[in-house]
């Protein structure tokens, strides 16, 4: 697919992001916590959901190939969308209606100008069902119908959340309204790597002391479906004897220097952060020896957790074997 040069008229409504295979070829601007909680009265529910049938099916910073998902997805058939907040139109594109280098993965889409450095995005509509007749909107408008333009397995709304200043994502479900969840996360399995071989943890085990890598797979099954629908969970937590060596928050995505960065959790881009398809590095740490008991631990956005834990004997390494001792 080729990365998207955009027109001088709508330069100010997106910022280019030059991933590594420019699969999506676009960046949009998402902005943090604290700024939109701020300009949106400093609560969760600061948006409203832009659709009535709430069906999640994909959460935010998921794998998506060769770079996070930058919003959520929602299901729910072949529904009205409605403005998230009051705003102005300030970009909007029909799928093959226009014949200039734009992308495709995003299908029939249109942004929101929704405060002066607030942005909301809605992508995927069925195609001709765009709102056309005005540029100012309210939330009791109907920007269009949900559909299944674009890069898309299936009719759903992709929703974004935009910040111009900022230049982040922000996970939309730290602003919408809470949605009822009981499910909670699953840790299928947790691996240590060392010197590029991974050992699936049980428990108690035996694991050389030295420079070691803690991996995870982790998800959340959707509840709103019913079939098996794997999103990503909110939060991961990672601790070796009762201390914590790794914190891993989906809370929001930042541009920098060409890539993305999960944040809180610096330094964190997809290609160091993902290794198959929900299993995760958290994360490298020294492991000394003695005994070791690893703790992981998965929250969703509702609070739902789960964890697991496995007790280790970490042997000291032999004099002269070339093993990586402990650190001091």
């Amino acid at each position: 697919m080729k990365r998207w040069k955009p027109p001088q008229h709508i330069l100010g409504a997106l910022t280019i992001f030059d991933g590594r295979s420019g699969a999506r070829g676009v960046l949009l601007k998402l902005c943090i916590a604290a700024s939109l909680l701020w300009m949106f009265g400093g609560t969760a529910g600061a948006l409203d959901w832009p659709v009535a049938k709430k069906v999640l099916t994909a959460t935010f910073g998921e794998n998506r190939w060769n770079h996070f998902h930058d919003g959520i997805d929602i299901g729910g058939g072949n529904q009205q969308v409605h403005p998230s907040a009051d705003g102005e139109i300030i970009f909007r594109f029909e799928e093959g209606s226009d014949s200039r280098d734009l992308p495709t993965g995003l299908g029939s889409f249109l942004v929101l100008q929704n405060t002066s450095e607030f942005r909301t995005l809605y992508a995927h509509f069925q195609k001709g069902t765009m709102i056309s007749d005005k540029t100012s909107v309210t939330t009791g408008d109907v920007l269009g119908i949900v559909g299944d333009t674009g890069d898309s397995l299936g009719s759903h709304l992709h929703f974004s959340v935009i910040d111009t200043k900022k230049g982040e994502y922000l996970n939309p479900l730290t602003l919408l309204p809470p949605l009822e969840d009981t499910q909670s996360p699953v840790i299928s399995s947790v691996s240590l790597e060392q010197n590029k071989k991974s050992v699936a943890l049980g428990s108690p085990m035996s694991i050389p002391a030295g420079k070691t890598s803690l991996l995870a797979t982790v998800y959340d099954p959707s509840q709103y479906v019913d079939y098996y629908n794997p999103m990503a969970p909110f939060e991961i937590d990672a601790a070796v004897n009762g201390q914590q060596l790794f914190k891993i928050t989906y809370d929001r995505l930042k541009a920098k220097d060409g890539k993305m960065y999960l944040q809180p959790s610096d330094g964190r881009t997809f290609d160091n952060y993902y290794v198959a398809t929900w299993q995760v590095r958290l994360g490298t740490f020294e492991l000394k020896p003695g005994d070791a008991r690893i703790v992981v631990t998965a929250h969703d956005f509702s609070g739902n957790e789960s964890s697991r834990s496995y007790d280790l004997t970490v042997p000291a390494a032999e004099s002269g074997s070339g093993a990586t001792g402990a650190g001091g």
